[in-house]
């Protein structure tokens, strides 16, 4: 089966924060939108360099949350290390046959092990991320962070929580995951950036236009229930607002969330940007031409006139 982009869909996506969200342990969030592009230099004109951005390939939305009280950085360094994956794992070709979809699937789920293998030993974080190449969504999740897709005012969680609380309820040994509290509930055993490898687990949903996807820090997550989250969504105006309407909701003195909402839209031709090549900066004068230039363009000058 071939997943063709014929009728992409227009992305609107925001992320946002309650708490101390400049302190080291504080969770973190993360938009990218990834795209095609090139760098076109002209040997006529070393001074000029031409930008061509081609369609969107792929919108990254991710949030990371320490797993333990006081882990400096240890969130910031988990969504660099993952971006960095993200970013080289776009697939060039405009159509998802099996074989690409199964490469893309394996270098999500590779991203979180060399983020883990990057990150430890250290405190270990809870990463998600919600990979979106129209019109397939690839979620990847390690840890009790929440992702959730809201469609015709239903919305599903899309994550487990990989806790020892949830491992309880699957054992039958507790009927709830929050019988005993938020502790066994913030209690991960699996997670990137720790001792123990990582255990990326990756589920995949084809989307249509009006659906959003919610992604929450595991405070958030569990202030919130899924009517409220439907709710909330359906009536705002846009993705910010989406976001700040679900913090007011929440009980969660901090934590992130992120919401992207997907619009009918008709693909946009790529496009030509002209400027200064990038290293130079653009309040730089250009470069003296050398003395083989300079020869070059008299030559040329000269033939203008005798034509």
């Amino acid at each position: 089966m071939k997943h063709q982009p014929d009728s992409p869909a227009r992305i609107d996506s925001f992320a946002a924060s309650r708490g101390h969200i400049w302190a080291p342990d504080a969770s973190r969030s993360a938009i990218a939108e990834l795209q095609r592009a090139a760098k076109v230099r002209q040997p006529a004109d070393e001074q000029a360099e031409r930008r061509r951005f081609g369609d969107e390939q792929a919108h990254v939305l991710l949030v990371a949350d320490p797993q333990q009280p006081g882990a400096r950085d240890v969130a910031r360094r988990a969504l660099d290390e993952a971006m960095d994956g993200a970013l080289n794992a776009v697939p060039w070709n405009p159509e998802l046959d099996v074989d690409a979809e199964a490469r893309l699937r394996r270098r999500l789920k590779q991203l979180f092990v060399d983020s883990n293998r990057a990150l430890a030993p250290s405190a270990p974080a809870s990463l998600t991320m919600a990979f979106v190449r129209w019109p397939m969504l690839f979620l990847v999740h390690a840890g009790n962070n929440r992702a959730f897709l809201v469609r015709d005012g239903e919305t599903f969680q899309l994550t487990r929580d990989h806790t020892i609380a949830q491992q309880m309820v699957d054992a039958g040994r507790i009927d709830a995951p929050d019988e005993y509290g938020d502790e066994l509930q913030e209690r991960c055993w699996n997670g990137v950036g720790g001792r123990k490898p990582v255990e990326p687990e990756l589920c995949d949903r084809e989307l249509q236009p009006g659906d959003s996807v919610v992604l929450c820090s595991p405070r958030l997550g569990r202030a919130l229930d899924h009517e409220t989250i439907g709710e909330v969504v359906r009536g705002a105006a846009d993705a910010r607002s989406a976001c700040d309407a679900l913090l007011a909701h929440a009980s969660a003195d901090r934590g992130t969330i992120a919401v992207a909402r997907l619009h009918e839209q008709q693909p946009q031709a790529a496009h030509v940007i002209d400027g200064p090549r990038a290293d130079r900066g653009r309040d730089r004068k250009p470069r003296p031409r050398t003395a083989k230039a300079k020869a070059v363009a008299a030559v040329g000058r000269r033939r203008s006139a005798n034509a």
